[in-house]
């Protein structure tokens, strides 16, 4: 990424119970609680541990040889390192120190002087650790004696034990590294030139290249604080003098996380002379050297004969088994579908009970009857190795609980690729690395219950998952049926290997097979997880769980925080795609602010941009009611607002020039002149009684009625009455207004009877 070596990591389960968080492991790990600490060790600043106290307890005694002395074997100018270690013996912890003025003649054994072959054993005792620096730089010869805590095991360790008082402000580092790059780096880079020329310095790297299976830390930082004061998981401070000047250069970077499925299959050809159902297979790779790994499925990919026709229907009840229903298949039928009827508790050799059959009997497996096994936390294939008439006995390599499926014959022994899910770098461009070849999203199948309905395990995190796929029923519906096993090991000889060790299979293998590794198929990506505990308020009321300060001008297009989604927008439902759209941010439990800003924008405080062909109906806020939702939402082709309340079907529109409701055609618009209006079918007042709108008023032989004002204006509303009676023919009526507040209908004889008022405002 722009110029820096990336780290992956990996999703772990922590070590201890103190670190598990709903199976995520922190990276950095603080506990804190009071307790009466010990004393340090008075050092004085900058002094640190020196390499013959750097370890203690059961290796408290320890030695160190300067070479370049004459009481460290500095007479000896070609055999001074031999007879160093010699002198250090193999049971106490040794350090030797080859100076740059030792000559060169003689050179230090262990692994750092063959770089090519990085696994070289070291010829030294383990005991015994050797600092050459006669080469321009600081080399690290075989190991510092290493040290046991409970069930954690380093073959390279320092501890040292603080326990006098410490000087005041001391500074106190158990491992230190520093290094010092003085001169003959480089920093250029020219695409069009294809010229790049940039020097890494990397005081600490920190691999861990696995091939099996296992929780995968590459780096674990366990604090435990139990007196007072500032506490730090990790502290990373960068300070910048210099600038950007090549391409890909990132500038002042805090910290840098990429997390990455991998980008290619191991694939090769198989040499040697495989036999069939083969457990043990050298591949010759022709891509993805050394990404081999165990567990996953290595697949005879130029045998995917069982191909016909096509998918018709996928379905996944829920906690259940994935069901594939086939258009114009042939698939072999299962012999056998029944319960495994009794728990594998552990790995080893079980014998098992199969009940409740659905198809076939126990008499249809055999000592050579491939058998597939599935429930939510694993999948494996095994070959029985005694059966009875209620029982066969057989080696696993995982658990199993008793309602697990087992099925022999059929589709056991294949896995399935729905080929829409292949993807490629012309197939899906929107990603940072180079996808090489074609990566295959296979499952496993289990069981086929016709020539055209078929069971696959799609399982992770201990439980049946929803299969989602870019499949569909119309139109990317093929698949490919390949034979396949599953990797147990990749190691030979104490290194990886080309050799496979394979699970139990019946693939015919052949010398010349194009085989491959798919990537595993049930992948859950994370880019962090912080998680916080604490049991009290925390001391200031205005703590941040996990904030960002900018002590800087940002400005322009610069942001604070940016979440981008660069998958391609086809992909989601949406668009016509298969996946269903995630979320931006999502803000889990009360919240007194669920967002808040501290000081208006002084653009816009929420901003949306247009969808890609702008012609779509946005939902921009929701809120939760009784029946489902009520929506703000924006009609971008007709560039009109819409509110919903209290009904999905019911909305208020604002165009233009027009307020669009949902009762018939009552809205509020403006006619050509600019001048805005009313419409509608009718005019209601919303109550029976008398309004500022219309009433009527009753009059018994009298010659007047009066009407007070609920509103308050500042120029009366104008009135129309109309008597509901006969007022005579020589019978006259007028209205007065008392200022603003009432009017009063008038008429020049008594009458008896009512009069309808209708009047409209005029402020």
């Amino acid at each position: 990424m722009k110029g820096f070596s990336v780290l992956l990591l990996k999703e772990i389960i922590p070590l201890t119970p103190v670190e598990k968080v709903r199976g995520f492991a922190l990276v950095a790990v603080i506990a804190c609680f009071a307790v009466n600490a010990s004393a340090q060790t008075r050092l004085s600043s900058p002094q640190m541990p020196t390499l013959n106290s750097a370890v203690t307890g059961s290796f408290a005694q320890v030695k160190l040889r300067d070479i370049n002395s004459s009481r460290d074997h500095g007479n000896a100018a070609t055999t001074g390192i031999a007879n160093a270690i010699a002198d250090c013996g193999q049971t106490i912890s040794c350090s030797i120190l080859v100076p740059p003025s030792y000559g060169t003649t003689e050179l230090s054994p262990g692994y750092s002087y063959d770089p090519s072959n990085a696994n070289a054993a070291a010829t030294t005792a383990g005991n015994i650790t050797i600092f050459d620096r006669r080469f321009g730089d600081a080399r690290m010869a075989v190991n510092a004696a290493g040290f046991h805590i409970g069930l954690i095991t380093t073959p390279n360790g320092w501890i040292y034990d603080y326990y006098s008082k410490a000087k005041p402000n001391a500074d106190l580092a158990t491992f230190s590294i520093l290094q010092n790059s003085f001169d003959g780096g480089n920093n250029q880079q020219n695409s069009a030139l294809g010229y790049a020329n940039k020097t890494q310095w990397t005081p600490m790297l920190a691999k861990d290249n696995s091939y099996t299976p296992g929780q995968h830390l590459t780096a674990n930082l366990l604090t435990l604080s139990a007196s007072t004061g500032n506490v730090a998981g990790l502290s990373n401070h960068v300070y910048c003098y210099g600038g950007v000047n090549a391409q890909g250069d990132t500038g002042c970077l805090a910290q840098n996380n990429y997390m990455a499925q991998g980008s290619v299959e191991y694939a090769g050809t198989l040499i040697g002379t495989p036999a069939s159902a083969a457990t043990s297979l050298t591949v010759l790779p022709s891509q993805g050297a050394l990404t081999q790994g165990a567990r996953r499925f290595l697949v005879k990919t130029n045998a995917g004969t069982l191909s016909a026709g096509s998918i018709s229907n996928i379905t996944t009840a829920s906690y259940a088994l994935t069901t594939l229903t086939g258009r114009g298949t042939s698939w072999p039928v299962s012999a056998v579908i029944a319960q495994l009827g009794t728990n594998v508790s552990a790995p080893g050799t079980v014998t098992v009970n199969p009940a409740s059959f659905t198809t076939g009997s126990l008499s249809l497996i055999t000592t050579s009857t491939l058998v597939c096994i599935g429930d939510p936390n694993s999948f494996e294939m095994v070959y029985p190795s005694a059966v009875t008439a209620t029982s066969f006995t057989a080696t696993f390599n995982k658990i199993h609980t008793a309602a697990s499926t087992l099925s022999s014959g059929g589709v056991c022994g294949y896995v399935l690729d729905l080929t829409a899910d292949n993807v490629s770098s012309a197939t899906y461009t929107t990603h940072t690395q180079t996808i090489t070849g074609t990566l295959h999203f296979a499952w496993p199948l289990l069981a086929s219950t016709s020539a055209t309905s078929a069971i696959m395990w799609v399982a992770g995190a201990g439980a049946y998952q929803q299969l989602v796929s870019r499949w569909n029923a119309t139109s990317a519906n093929g698949y490919v049926m390949y034979p396949f096993a599953e990797v147990l090991s990749v190691q030979q000889g104490g290194g990886v290997s080309n050799t496979l060790s394979l699970s139990p299979n019946n693939v015919s293998w052949t010398a010349g097979d194009s085989v491959a590794e798919f990537l595993y198929p049930a992948f859950d990506v994370h880019a962090g997880n912080n998680v916080v505990e604490a049991y009290y308020p925390n001391l200031a009321p205005n703590a941040h769980n996990f904030s960002f300060n900018y002590n800087s001008p940002l400005q322009g297009s610069d942001t604070m925080l940016a979440l981008a989604n660069n998958a391609p927008l086809s992909l989601y439902q949406v668009n016509g795609g298969p996946f269903a759209s995630p979320f931006g941010i999502h803000i889990l439990g009360l919240s007194k602010y669920g967002l808040f800003f501290d000081r208006p924008s002084d653009q816009w405080t929420f901003g949306v941009g247009c969808s890609g062909s702008c012609s779509s109906v946005q939902n921009i806020f929701a809120a939760a009611n009784s029946l489902y939702y009520d929506f703000l939402q924006y009609d971008e082709s007709n560039a009109r607002w819409s509110i919903g309340a209290g009904s999905n079907a019911v909305h208020y529109t604002l165009g233009a020039s027009r307020l669009y409701t949902p009762f018939s055609n009552l809205y509020l618009a403006a006619d050509s002149g600019g001048a805005g209006y009313l419409s509608g079918q009718s005019l209601r007042s919303g109550v029976a009684t008398n309004t500022d709108l219309s009433g009527e008023l009753s009059l018994s032989a009298a010659t007047s009625a009066s009407y007070t004002f609920l509103g308050v204006y500042s120029a009366h509303p104008e009135c129309l009455v109309k008597p509901q009676v006969d007022m005579g023919s020589n019978n006259r009526h007028w209205i007065v207004y008392s200022g603003t507040t009432s009017f009063t209908v008038n008429f020049a004889t008594p009458i008896s009877g009512s009069v309808s008022y209708s009047c409209t405002a005029r402020n």
